[in-house]
């Protein structure tokens, strides 16, 4: 409409342009007026024009609620999803807007549990145009605590599935979380999935929605569950499949006198073994035997062969090992550890004049722990020393531990008693 009134405009002025050509031509006096006259026509038409370039329009549309601000540990409900908004202003500015230039919002900030009845405050990024209706104009909320927690999911073998020789059934995820009313999550323990073979794919998987949502979920109780379907994988009896199994093997003999051995590791430490899916059901570990370690006494690496007993090929003939010839044993080795007591042990003073300082108990007993070639080493002597610290100490009356001093690494101490001691200057 508005390049129709343009455009006779145009025509007008053109039409206006001749006349005052003509009108030039007449009289002075009469010149002066028809020059007047088309000036004040002129700034009539112009004032008309912009007038209907910034023409006033209505338009309504519809925005989203936005529920902000609620507390942490709480969940809400709304009875409106969105609101019908009449807008009014210009025209031009009504054909731009969408609803990411208007927002609709409940504030439930400081709100706790319970149901209210709030404003929908709505705003536009547009200062030349004006919210003048909005359909509804409140909205009832309520609000609720909630909780959340982990469940496992189980299987339910309905139709032939009981029936069949199922070797394994794999779920991904095996366990969901479950988020909601406190009152409605607390009563669930476990969720399952309904499996029917008929509805595997030729690889044995299919994807199963959780079956037994409780009864007030179904009638619409508030809840959210990280994912409503599993994904199900099903590993029949007969099926040859490959898994890894653990080795397991058993040590023979004794190390040298006085040697230990204190760590112990096979490597590889598990092959992969190609088998029936009901192989699998029985052997859990794969043990290559006895590997003997007689007279060992210090850290050694052993070659062992990988083998099986002929009991085992005879009950397993069809199995197949992805396994090298040779695994590697690495045994290492440490002196044996001794345990030893020592009693009446003086207790030394630092940090003051011994002499002038008097302790509830001169002496206590330590017991140790270290090896035989340590203790020789010492001979006679004690391998360690106690003491009090009482640098700095000004009260005349105060008790203070007894610290221990090993005089060679590989002395560890096990108990000192008394623990403190009393000192009194």
């Amino acid at each position: 409409m508005f390049s129709k009134i343009k455009t006779t405009l145009s025509i007008f002025f053109t039409f206006l342009a001749h006349w005052i050509r003509s009108a030039l031509r007449l009289p002075h006096k009469d010149n002066i007026k028809i020059l007047v006259f088309s000036l004040l026509l002129s700034i009539a038409l112009w004032c008309f024009v912009s007038y209907d370039n910034q023409a006033r329009a209505v338009r309504t549309i519809s925005v989203p609620v936005q529920y902000i601000g609620l507390a942490r540990g709480l969940d809400k409900k709304g009875d409106t999803e969105a609101v019908q908004i009449k807008i009014q202003g210009n025209e031009k500015s009504l054909l731009k807007l969408s609803t990411e230039n208007v927002n609709a919002k409940v504030n439930l900030k400081g709100k706790s549990a319970g149901t209210y009845t709030l404003n929908i405050d709505v705003a536009t990024s547009y200062a030349d145009v004006k919210v003048v209706e909005v359909s509804p104009e409140q909205a009832e909320v309520s609000i609720f605590q909630v909780d959340k927690k982990i469940v496992p999911i189980k299987v339910n073998l309905i139709g032939q599935a009981e029936k069949q020789n199922i070797s394994e059934i794999v779920l991904t995820p095996s366990q969901i979380a479950i988020s909601g009313k406190k009152d409605v999550i607390k009563a669930i323990n476990d969720l399952s999935v309904d499996l029917d073979t008929q509805k595997l794919d030729s690889s044995g998987n299919a994807t199963l929605p959780i079956s037994n949502l409780p009864k007030q979920f179904l009638e619409g109780a508030d809840y959210t569950l990280s994912q409503g379907n599993v994904a199900v994988h099903v590993v029949f009896g007969n099926e040859i499949i490959t898994k890894e199994l653990p080795l397991t093997y058993t040590l023979v003999g004794k190390p040298k006198a006085g040697i230990e051995i204190s760590r112990q590791v096979l490597f590889p430490s598990s092959v992969k073994v190609k088998a029936t899916a009901s192989f699998f059901d029985k052997v859990k570990r794969i043990n290559i035997g006895k590997i003997d370690i007689s007279g060992i006494e210090a850290t050694t690496v052993l070659e062992v062969p990988f083998a099986v007993s002929d009991d085992f090929k005879r009950l397993h003939p069809d199995v197949e090992f992805y396994a090298p010839s040779k695994l590697r044993l690495d045994i290492v080795c440490r002196e044996q550890l001794v345990k030893r007591l020592y009693k009446n042990i003086p207790i030394g003073i630092v940090g003051q004049d011994a002499t002038k300082i008097k302790l509830s108990s001169p002496v206590a007993s330590v017991a140790i722990v270290t090896t035989e070639s340590i203790l020789n080493s010492f001979k006679d002597e004690i391998p360690f020393e106690i003491f009090v610290d009482a640098t700095d100490v000004v009260q005349k009356r105060i008790t203070l531990p007894i610290s221990f001093k090993a005089k060679q690494n590989g002395v560890k101490l096990i108990t000192i008693a008394p623990s403190a001691v009393t000192i009194e200057q």
